[in-house]
């Protein structure tokens, strides 16, 4: 990963369980990823304007909130949480499926799928613009 680049929409990722898709497909199918991306790798940094056009994901394993910093100051605040904190970054995406899989149950009818109007949560903003 180049430290100074900034990915587009039409960018093909070059690392990770998502690795030779374009970042506009991992949105459409997957958003929590991107926002994990921008997040927790310090040199993942998103042109957000060119993803402003892509306005319909998924909602198969996304929770908007996921990456809120409210949220995770307030989890922090639990006595359990000094104990697995190093394993909640690390391990919070393992769970979800890769863009593929989620293809797949699509395809196989196996899930409903509903599209959001997704914008980029504020606090994804945030971090995507101070690197």
């Amino acid at each position: 990963m180049n430290d100074n680049r900034v990915y587009h929409t039409e960018d093909i990722l070059d690392f990770g369980k998502n690795e030779g898709l374009k970042l506009q497909e991992i949105l459409k199918f997957q958003p929590s990823y991107i926002e994990w991306a921008i997040m927790n790798l310090p040199n993942f940094k998103v042109n957000i304007k060119s993803f402003s056009n892509i306005t319909f994901s998924t909602t198969i394993d996304y929770y908007r909130d996921q990456w809120d910093p409210i949220r995770i100051e307030k989890f922090k605040t639990q006595p359990i949480f000094d104990s697995i904190k190093q394993g909640i970054i690390r391990d919070s995406l393992s769970y979800q499926r890769t863009v593929q899989e989620i293809k797949e149950l699509i395809e196989e009818d196996f899930t409903k799928v509903e599209n959001i109007e997704y914008t980029f949560p504020e606090w994804i903003i945030e971090a995507n613009n101070s690197k």
